[in-house]
């Protein structure tokens, strides 16, 4: 359970973040940084697949290892990044986001992504960036 939880937090986290920060709210867009923060996350993304394969679970069974991957694999596309032929990983997303205890939590993080869109957040935020 911590190998897979400190998996999200070396890797998942720092790259998916690093993607959608350098995509959404850097003005200055360097295509080159957001592809390789994108790279790293599929690079990743190909762990989980992998480990998937042996088990519904990254852990084998349920664990807070499944809990902390979860919301970011959720927001996948949200940092540009495509699940795009990683069939177990979508359908660990699925398990996980049907589980009893996820669906109760939902009102809480099912964010109106639209509030994040355009240019007053981009100002609102570029002074946190720099």
């Amino acid at each position: 359970v911590m190998q897979w939880l400190m998996f999200q937090m070396s890797g998942i986290g720092p790259s998916q973040g690093g993607a959608h920060v350098f995509s959404r709210y850097v003005p200055d867009k360097i295509p080159w940084v957001i592809e390789r923060f994108r790279r790293e996350t599929l690079r990743l993304y190909s762990v989980l697949e992998d480990q998937l394969s042996s088990a519904d679970y990254l852990a084998g069974e349920y664990s807070v290892a499944d809990m902390a991957v979860y919301p970011w694999i959720r927001m996948h596309g949200w940092a540009g990044v495509s699940m795009d032929g990683l069939d177990r990983l979508q359908n660990w997303c699925q398990r996980v986001a049907e589980r009893a205890a996820v669906e109760r939590t939902k009102s809480y993080y099912e964010p109106d992504m639209s509030i994040y869109e355009g240019e007053e957040f981009d100002k609102s935020t570029h002074h946190i960036l720099n």
